[in-house]
């Protein structure tokens, strides 16, 4: 993970940036935050993607309700706004879709509310109220272990359409390297 935290923000444009994840290491949750220096999952995601890459996403401005930025994401992914990942395939910036529990006693219930910020190969940055930022495995590779309780907990993963870099990552000692600065632009 060293390699991930440790590579510098690159230049827009000609090289994809990449995430410095110490950027957002001491950044606090604040439940419908979404600007430093306190953050809801979506703040975070938000952020990260407006900062480094440039462009920014919906508010859900005065939404705090997760369920309802999760079904508004979904509903854009089925519109083309959102573009679905294969597994394995996921890049920096990529949105990790995640369940978490609403509601109380007998009324819990599982619903996709949560979301984190791919940052290398099977590993993500997101924020909780529990916890604060973590860097942490979604998914289990040949050198990564994913722990259960976040692995069991993936919906998906999804690109925001209006992302169109493309490098190519590939796992080094377990860690993601960019193999590729290729910049790809959609529809070319």
């Amino acid at each position: 993970m060293a390699a991930l935290l440790d590579t510098p923000v690159g230049v827009q444009g000609s090289v994809p940036a990449l995430i410095n994840v110490e950027d957002y290491l001491r950044l606090r949750f604040a439940s419908g935050g979404r600007e430093r220096p306190a953050v809801d999952c979506w703040g975070l995601y938000r952020l990260i993607v407006g900062e480094v890459r440039g462009i920014w996403l919906a508010e859900f401005e005065g939404h705090e309700d997760p369920l309802r930025i999760a079904r508004t994401t979904q509903r854009e992914a089925a519109d083309g706004g959102w573009v679905p990942v294969p597994d394995g395939e996921e890049q920096p910036f990529d949105a990790v879709l995640m369940t978490g529990l609403l509601g109380e006693g007998r009324a819990t219930m599982a619903a996709v509310i949560h979301i984190g910020c791919v940052v290398g190969l099977g590993k993500m940055i997101d924020i909780e109220e529990v916890g604060g930022v973590k860097v942490r495995a979604f998914r289990t590779t040949t050198k990564l272990r994913a722990r259960p309780e976040v692995a069991n907990r993936v919906r998906g993963i999804y690109r925001p359409a209006a992302l169109v870099a493309s490098p190519t990552f590939t796992e080094v000692d377990g860690d993601a390297k960019l193999v590729t600065a290729a910049f790809r632009m959609a529809g070319k």
